[in-house]
């Protein structure tokens, strides 16, 4: 998910022992990924970031996907049609960017059933 980062911005990745076998699902895995490259677009395109950590977690059946990065957010920041489509937040907090998205893996199971 993140080797086509690596020469635009240097990422650390922590990704929660509750989180792992949910991400074991092809389709909740590519939410997150989904949700992780929109937060790195975000950190490069408007706080010109060099760095991010990306954080990864899950209770019960809800993975919290939370991509921080140095610097700060325009004056006038609307939420972009990638943000938006995730249920996405974007806030400033301190010297951070903070992107927060909540995937509810049960929510994804009803939308894609297997057959």
């Amino acid at each position: 998910m993140l080797l086509g980062w690596e020469h635009v911005i240097v990422v650390s990745t922590s990704i929660g022992d509750e989180a792992r076998p949910l991400l074991e699902d092809p389709d909740v895995a590519r939410h997150v990924a989904d949700a992780v490259n929109e937060a790195l677009i975000n950190a490069v395109k408007h706080s010109a970031a060099r760095e991010a950590t990306v954080d990864i977690s899950a209770s019960g059946s809800l993975i919290q996907v939370t991509v921080t990065s140095p610097g700060h957010l325009p004056a006038v920041m609307r939420s972009g049609l990638g943000t938006h489509e995730l249920g996405a937040r974007i806030t400033q907090v301190d010297g951070d960017v903070v992107f927060r998205a909540a995937i509810d893996v049960d929510s994804l199971a009803k939308r894609h059933p297997i057959a």
